[in-house]
C-alpha cells in the first residue's frame, strides 16, 4: 500500500511523514515529481478572526518576495470534509513551500551546544544576521510586522555560506498600531514567543507608563535576541522558566553575557555585545529603528580607518603627557569610584553619510554625560541628551533604598537611564574600536 496523497490547486502530493507541529498546523515532507516540499497543513478553521489571520498570513507570503524569505510554491484555503454544516462550516488550508534539508537555526544552536562547539564566528554571524535584517525590512516596507521572531521560525538555506529563510508569518500585524484597550497584549500573548516578545507588547499596565503606539521597532527587539542566541545561545537571553521572572527581565532589559565575551571557543567583541545591549533597549522610544541596525551591522563588518591626529593635536597631546608625569598623585576619596578614560573619544567618527557619533566625558563622577545624535535616513539629525546614569544600573537593575528592585517599566526614569546606556554603552565600544 502506498503513502497517502494530498490534493493542492489540483495537483497531487505523496505524503512522506510528519516534520513536525504546533497549534493546530501539521507540517509534513511530501514529493511531487521528483522534488520535495513541506506541506503546512492547517485544520479546523472557523469563519473570523482565525481565517482572516489565516488568508493574510497567505496574501504576505505572496507579496513578499526576497531572496531570504521561504517561499510560498502553492496554497490552498478549503471545507474540511468532515466538518458538520449544521453546526460550523470549519476549513483548512494547504501551503507548500520548498524543503530546507539543514532544518531551523534553532536544532543547529541546539546541536552545535550539545558538541560544544559554535555555529558562528563574528563575522559569520553578523553576515548571516544582515541578511535576517534584510528580510525583515523587506516585511516592514509590505506594512507588516513578524511579532515571532526567533530562531525557530528561521531556516538554513542550502548553499553555501549558509543564509537565513524567514518563515511562518501567521502571527504578522500591522507594522504600526495603536493600542486600544487589550487586544494587542492578548494577540501577543497568543501568537508570540515570551522569551522573544518585546517590553511594550507585554502588559505593563499596572503601576507603568504605557506605550500608546508600537512600530517594527518590536521586531528589532526580537532581533537582537536571535542575535544573543546565534552567538551566545543556543537560546534568548530571557529564557527562564517562571513567567514572572522572565517578565521581570525583558522590561528591565537585563542581558548576561559570559565572561570575556567567550563561549563554545569562540570571542565576541565588545562592539558586538554593546550593539546587542543597544538593540534591547527596553524603552521603545531609545530602540534603535530597523535602518540604525543596519547601518552599524555594516560599521562592524566595515569598520572605519583609523582616523590620524593632525600634528597640532599631537604636539598637545605631548604636552598634556608631560604635564601628567609631573602632576603629583592621590588616592582617591571615599565616595569615589572607578572610572574609564575616555579621553580617546572627544573625535567624532562617522559611520557613514548618515549616521555619526560623538562623545565627550565631562567629569570623574559615576555618571557617564554625553551627546548622541540618532541614527536617521533623513537630512536633518536629531540630539539626544544623554542623562547622568549610575554604572551599576548597566547590569543589574536599580535598587531602592529599602534593598528591593526597581519594575523597570513601572520607573520611567529608570528604564530610560538604561536604554541611554545601551545606546551610550555602543557609541563607546565603537570608538574604542576605531581608534586602536
Amino acid at each position: 500500500m502506498g503513502n497517502a496523497l494530498a490534493r493542492v490547486n489540483g495537483q497531487l502530493y505523496e505524503v512522506l511523514g510528519p516534520l513536525g507541529e504546533g497549534g493546530f498546523a501539521h507540517v509534513y515532507e511530501v514529493k511531487r515529481d521528483g522534488r520535495h516540499f513541506a506541506l503546512k497543513w492547517t485544520r479546523g478553521v472557523t469563519e473570523g478572526e482565525d481565517l482572516e489571520r489565516l488568508l493574510l498570513e497567505i496574501q504576505v507570503q505572496r507579496q513578499l518576495q526576497h531572496p531570504n524569505v521561504l517561499p510560498l510554491e502553492a496554497a490552498e484555503v478549503r471545507r474540511c470534509q468532515e466538518s458538520n454544516v449544521h453546526i460550523h462550516v470549519e476549513k483548512e488550508a494547504l501551503m507548500v513551500f520548498p524543503l530546507a534539508g539543514r532544518g531551523s537555526l534553532q536544532t543547529a544552536l541546539e546541536q552545535a551546544a550539545c558538541r560544544g562547539s559554535a555555529v558562528f564566528t563574528e563575522a559569520q554571524c553578523l553576515h548571516f544576521f544582515a541578511k535576517l535584517v534584510d528580510a525583515v525590512a523587506a516585511l516592514h516596507e509590505l506594512g507588516y510586522a513578524h511579532r515571532d521572531l526567533k530562531p525557530g521560525n528561521i531556516l538554513l538555506s542550502d548553499g553555501d555560506p549558509v543564509e537565513p529563510l524567514l518563515m511562518d508569518f501567521g502571527s504578522v500585524a500591522p507594522v504600526r498600531m495603536q493600542l486600544k484597550g487589550r487586544k494587542l497584549w492578548e494577540d501577543a500573548a497568543r501568537y508570540s514567543s515570551a522569551p522573544y516578545r518585546a517590553p511594550e507588547l507585554w502588559d505593563t499596565s499596572v503601576g507603568g507608563d504605557t506605550v500608546n503606539v508600537v512600530d517594527g521597532r518590536t521586531d528589532v527587539w526580537s532581533l537582537g535576541c536571535v542575535l544573543y542566541a546565534m552567538a551566545f545561545g543556543p537560546y534568548s537571553p530571557f529564557e527562564h522558566p517562571r513567567d514572572g521572572v522572565q517578565q521581570l527581565g525583558i522590561i528591565n532589559g537585563y542581558v548576561n553575557f559570559p565572561h570575556g565575551n567567550m563561549h563554545l571557543g569562540q570571542v565576541f567583541s565588545a562592539t558586538f555585545t554593546a550593539l546587542i545591549r543597544w538593540i534591547l533597549t527596553p524603552d521603545v522610544a531609545e530602540r534603535p529603528k530597523l535602518e540604525g541596525v543596519c547601518l552599524c551591522i555594516d560599521q562592524l563588518l566595515h569598520p572605519a580607518p583609523r582616523k590620524q591626529p593632525s600634528r597640532r593635536l599631537s604636539v598637545r597631546k605631548h604636552r598634556l603627557s608631560a604635564a601628567e608625569v609631573t602632576k603629583p598623585t592621590r588616592e582617591p576619596s571615599m565616595g569615589e569610584t572607578d572610572w574609564a578614560d575616555f579621553s580617546a573619544f572627544q573625535e567624532a567618527h562617522s559611520m557613514s553619510s548618515e549616521l555619526s557619533f560623538s562623545m565627550a566625558v565631562r567629569s570623574r563622577s559615576t555618571s557617564l554625560v554625553s551627546k548622541l545624535p540618532l541614527a536617521s535616513r533623513s537630512s536633518s539629525t536629531r540630539m539626544l541628551s544623554v542623562k547622568q546614569t549610575s554604572a551599576s544600573s548597566i547590569v543589574g537593575g536599580a535598587t531602592s533604598s529599602d534593598g528591593s528592585r526597581n519594575r523597570g517599566l513601572s520607573d520611567p526614569n529608570r528604564r530610560r537611564a538604561l536604554s541611554r546606556t545601551g545606546k551610550q554603552l555602543w557609541v563607546s565600544a565603537l570608538e574604542a574600536q576605531i581608534s586602536k
